[in-house]
């Protein structure tokens, strides 16, 4: 439930403070204390202190903001990987049809559908913009993955680990695992081998 209840977490945290309370759940009439990751809620609830907005539109905001650095980061990757700047406008149109694609086996018709509708039955392959606006903290803390990944390649050409990426590492592994225990928690803790590799 806590996916789809990121307003009742942001107003929380802006009307009680710390520590926070389970705004869904209160055995016996009494609140007990939150367990859940809202790093990303965090943020969202710093901006919504500062703009004086509310939490819905504070959500909306995060969430494109959310949104839109990831997709500005792969568009700059498929450009990277590409040494073409068109791979960037082609990505782009991807992720702004992906949506489409969510409906199409419904216009194609049933025979279509196991080519066409395989992403949304399979949760781990939804694409961007829709898994941005369910659960935007694991989106975004898969960005934090994907940027830690080049900050220690970085790190690993110069030789010496300054400090200023130490700090980075740090922070970027705190951000990513305060969004989001799944993806910056466990999948990072399973593909970190691999990483280092």
């Amino acid at each position: 439930i806590f996916d789809h209840m990121k307003i009742a977490l942001i107003n929380t945290m802006t009307r009680e403070g710390f520590p926070l309370l389970n705004p869904f759940y209160a055995p016996e009439g009494e609140r007990i204390a939150l367990i859940y990751y809202y790093g990303w809620h965090f943020n969202a609830a710093i901006i919504k202190m500062l703009t004086g907005a509310t939490g819905w539109q504070t959500e909306i905001g995060f969430a494109w903001f959310s949104s839109f650095s990831i997709l500005c980061f792969l568009m700059a990757l498929s450009i990277r990987l590409s040494n073409k700047l068109k791979a960037g406008y082609w990505l782009l149109l991807l992720a702004f049809t992906s949506p489409v694609i969510e409906i199409l086996p419904h216009i194609m018709g049933y025979r279509w559908r196991k080519w066409i509708d395989y992403a949304s039955e399979v949760h781990l392959f939804n694409p961007v913009l829709i898994q941005t606006g369910w659960a935007p903290q694991h989106v975004f803390s898969a960005l934090t993955t994907v940027v830690l990944v080049f900050i220690l390649a970085d790190a690993v050409a110069r030789k010496k680990l300054p400090w200023a990426h130490a700090i980075m590492l740090g922070l970027t592994v705190a951000a990513g695992f305060s969004s989001s225990v799944w993806v910056g928690g466990v999948a990072l803790a399973i593909a970190a081998p691999l990483l280092l590799a």
